[in-house]
């Protein structure tokens, strides 16, 4: 069972990234709070005041409006724009006291592992729809049809590249038998992370799906292996996993070729022989045939040794037959990793010993 205390360890390892995604959201507080407090500021002195204070010098040469815009240090906005200004600061206001909580995802079991994560990034996403509402205030840009629902939260698909690459870590609490992890693919971009906090039983290699050559890729027990994925710069999913699971590492910034971007600390401990929830005991073994077929790529079978020069036939004695020392057969060359990795399939799979 998970804790909070766990989540809070989780995040602690996303540190860095959590703060920068908070302080981001605590600067466009501020910048819109003293847009606010400058426009109320502005719209105190009004345009017949300030021609009065000019006196006669102004008198059919200049315009007060004009002179108002020029002089006021606020950043003027439009009044149909006002309303929605002032919402944005409420919705950034109300993120912002949120703190990590906002990062953090529980899926009832038996829920939608995909459509929990879509919920909890378009509500992270109402923070850069406030920042486009204010952006488009203040340049005098703001479009109700197309800017009206951004503070009823932005879908991670239209996240721009910029948002995407200060994205918060989110942690995520889910079953095993909910973790299908596929439909996950489309929000690993930028610098996302997802972590997945398994509970209860679990497939044995389910992120190994997700495993491609941009993408940073841990199934772990301890919280601790996660230091790797915090640290990379780009979009990485992570899952901790039971000690029975499959453990590997796929890290991108390890080099160009597969063999050194993905590290196995060891394959699965049992067969899947069973239905885990919603995850078939088919899925789980085709899980492991990809991860194995991964390894094989990664680590290729030896070059056999060559072949004994052939000697030439003893001499013929008058040694009886029998007496004659019969040569032992050599020793069994230990196998290659494609050997053992298709033997444990074979074995995985319940084809071996005629079943």
């Amino acid at each position: 069972m998970q804790s909070d205390g766990e989540t809070t360890e989780i995040l602690r390892v996303f540190e860095r990234q959590a703060t920068a995604f908070r302080s981001a959201l605590s600067l466009a507080v501020e910048d819109v709070r003293a847009t606010i407090r400058d426009q109320e500021v502005a719209a105190s002195h009004m345009p017949d005041a300030r021609a009065a204070e000019l006196g006669s010098f102004a008198a059919g040469r200049m315009q007060a409006e004009r002179f108002l815009e020029l002089t006021s240090p606020a950043i003027t906005i439009d009044s149909d724009a006002e309303a929605h200004m002032q919402a944005a600061f409420d919705t950034l206001s109300k993120l912002s006291a949120r703190g990590e909580t906002l990062f953090r995802v529980r899926v009832p079991t038996g829920g939608d592992l995909r459509d929990a994560v879509a919920t909890a990034y378009k509500e992270i996403g109402r923070a850069f729809g406030a920042a486009r509402v204010v952006a488009a205030a203040k340049q005098h840009a703001f479009d109700e049809s197309e800017h009206g629902t951004l503070l009823d939260g932005l879908p991670y698909r239209r996240w721009n590249d910029a948002e995407r690459s200060i994205a918060p870590p989110l942690v995520v609490g889910v079953d095993g038998g909910d973790l299908f992890v596929s439909a996950l693919a489309e929000f690993l971009d930028g610098n996302t992370k997802i972590i997945l906090h398994v509970r209860g039983d679990c497939p044995p290699a389910p992120l190994v799906r997700l495993v491609n050559s941009s993408t940073y890729v841990v199934q772990r027990r301890r919280i601790k292996r996660l230091g790797g994925l915090a640290r990379f710069d780009g979009p990485g999913i992570g899952a901790l996993v039971p000690q029975y699971a499959a453990h590997f590492v796929h890290d991108p910034a390890a080099g160009p070729t597969l063999a050194e971007r993905l590290q196995i600390a060891q394959f699965p401990v049992d067969e899947p022989r069973m239905r885990i929830g919603g995850y078939s005991s088919r899925q789980q073994v085709q899980d492991v045939e990809q991860l194995m077929a991964l390894a094989t790529r990664a680590r290729p079978p030896e070059t056999p040794p060559p072949a004994p020069v052939e000697e030439p036939p003893p001499v013929e004695t008058s040694t009886p037959a029998a007496a004659v020392p019969q040569a032992t057969p050599a020793a069994t060359a230990p196998a290659a990793d494609a050997d053992q990795l298709a033997a444990w399939l074979i074995a995985q799979t319940g084809l071996g010993n005629g079943a």
